[in-house]
């Protein structure tokens, strides 16, 4: 399983083309298209004939609003996969859902394993692991730089946006719901 396309809203559609390494996060450029996933002709796309322009991840991270920072953090955080790799060769272990995840996260260099841990960014608090009711799982975590405790969310879109007080419609401000 691979995540080939991702998509922010406000900023736009994110995609990796084609690989016979799944684990490996070097492997398949990125391209970014600021349309929306309903304006892409993904088809076209997997071809390889459309679909935005070949961007280097540190060039969209330098380029970007903090909302991809957030998405990435979102997706290592919230995840209990492992990727790693020795020598070029890549490994992993976990849900291959979140696997796919996890390696995404990793093209951009947003790491789970260097991003948690006593002397890291964040420290690890709790986990709700997923809950076949609830449909979403999530990590509480702390910053240890702030002191600030945060609730990492995944799972099911609906039960999701069900439980968001408000959501991004720019690069930079967030709406409530209300």
């Amino acid at each position: 399983m691979v995540v080939w396309a991702a998509w922010i809203p406000a900023i736009g559609s994110y995609m990796v083309e084609s690989s016979n390494e799944p684990f490996n996060p070097k492997v398949g450029a990125i391209r970014f298209d600021s349309r929306s996933p309903k304006d892409i002709d993904f088809r076209k796309v997997k071809e390889g004939s459309s679909g935005g322009t070949i961007v280097a991840a540190s060039q969209l991270l330098e380029e970007s609003t903090i909302r991809l920072q957030e998405f990435l953090s979102v997706d290592s955080l919230a995840n209990l996969a492992i990727v790693h790799g020795n020598d070029g060769t890549w490994h992993a272990h976990g849900d291959p859902t979140e696997i796919a995840i996890q390696v995404f996260a990793h093209r951009f260099t947003w790491s789970r394993r260097t991003m948690v841990g006593q002397t890291a960014e964040w420290k690890e608090l709790a986990e709700l692991p997923f809950d076949r009711e609830v449909k979403r799982m999530s990590d509480i975590m702390q910053q240890n730089s702030t002191g600030q405790k945060w609730v990492f969310t995944k799972g099911a879109v609906e039960r999701i946006i069900g439980a968001c007080t408000g959501m991004s419609l720019t690069s930079s401000s967030i709406s409530s719901r209300n």
